[in-house]
């Protein structure tokens, strides 16, 4: 059985010849051959063919149709199906009137980047709170984040945020895994919970979240909160992250690398400067900008370069500057 729940190949394309034959075919089944050829499921994946599938689907009112049309024009497919964003945002309306909560989510977007229409972060809320109510994970994730952060105009309250994360997490959004951990590790809205937290971090880490795979590599570098030490599984864990633009992760590479790692990883400080650098790039200034100027100043690894040693150290000053600030 895969993992739409079919045994075998026949039953795809009896499944296929019924719905490509049927006389009077309606909107769901339109939507269904689109969505089989967007993700190659009995047919060879053909992003063109599903976009034309969906068009059809979308010319009868199906909701999701005209919600996945707007996402093949927002990333543009070829042929009739060009990438427009301006179509797509008007899709995107169309398709959240009709009750896409998905193509809610896609407008709140557009209105907090203020990039295809003015930006209104009042009516960006309002999308996103229409799309949680419908259980949207990923709205519930971001109603979290603001509730966290106390941005969008929601006041900071650590409970609200809590509540939508774990709504979110019901509905499977990835990085609310990932969000619901750092609340459960800490006990940040009052509830503490080390156990759930590493479950947590782990299935945010098997789904490519950075920040979970960067948290997963921590606790396996210390063997924390009850997980066996094992430096092998932290330094990949730490690299799978980068990949994947985790800061924090490159940060800690760039120590590894500099300093190696006996048994593990051989010191190499050209990639470990470098991975500085990309942590910088990423916004982990702290530590990591000081590295590199030091670095520049003397020579060696990295040419001797003063004027960016000048600025890396002016980096890690205001950086030092703003943590004080913060306390």
């Amino acid at each position: 059985m895969d993992e739409y729940g079919i045994r075998k190949q026949e039953t795809y394309i009896s499944g296929i010849v019924t719905l490509l034959n049927c006389a009077e075919q309606h909107p769901d089944e339109l939507y269904l051959i689109g969505w089989m050829f967007d993700y190659g499921v009995g047919f060879p994946t053909d992003k063109l063919a599903a976009a034309e599938w969906y068009n059809h689907a979308a010319q009868l009112d199906h909701p999701e149709g005209v919600y996945r049309l707007a996402d093949k024009y927002e990333d543009g497919c070829g042929g009739l199906f060009p990438r427009n964003v301006s179509h797509a945002f008007e899709l995107y309306k169309k398709a959240a009137a009709m009750g896409s909560a998905a193509a809610l989510f896609e407008l709140a977007l557009y209105y907090y980047e203020g990039e295809i229409v003015e930006e209104d972060v009042t009516e960006a809320l309002k999308c996103l709170v229409a799309a949680a109510i419908q259980g949207h994970p990923a709205s519930n994730n971001w109603l979290g984040w603001n509730y966290e952060k106390g941005w969008m105009g929601c006041e900071q309250d650590l409970k609200m945020a809590f509540a939508f994360y774990t709504t979110a997490v019901a509905g499977g959004d990835p990085t609310a895994h990932h969000n619901l951990a750092r609340f459960l590790d800490d006990g940040k809205a009052g509830e503490q919970d080390t156990e759930r937290a590493v479950a947590l971090y782990r299935q945010a880490a098997e789904m490519e979240v950075p920040g979970a795979q960067c948290a997963m590599g921590t606790l396996y570098a210390g063997g924390l909160l009850g997980v066996p030490k094992d430096l092998k599984k932290a330094v990949y864990l730490y690299e799978e992250a980068a990949k994947n633009g985790d800061g924090l992760a490159k940060a800690q590479l760039g120590m590894i690398y500099v300093n190696g790692l006996p048994g593990v990883v051989e010191k190499n400080e050209k990639k470990g400067y470098n991975f500085c650098w990309l942590a910088v790039e990423e916004g982990e200034v702290d530590g990591n900008a000081k590295k590199l100027a030091i670095a520049y100043l003397h020579g060696g690894v990295l040419p001797a370069d003063l004027a960016k040693s000048a600025q890396f150290l002016s980096m890690e000053r205001a950086e030092e500057q703003v943590i004080n600030t913060l306390g």
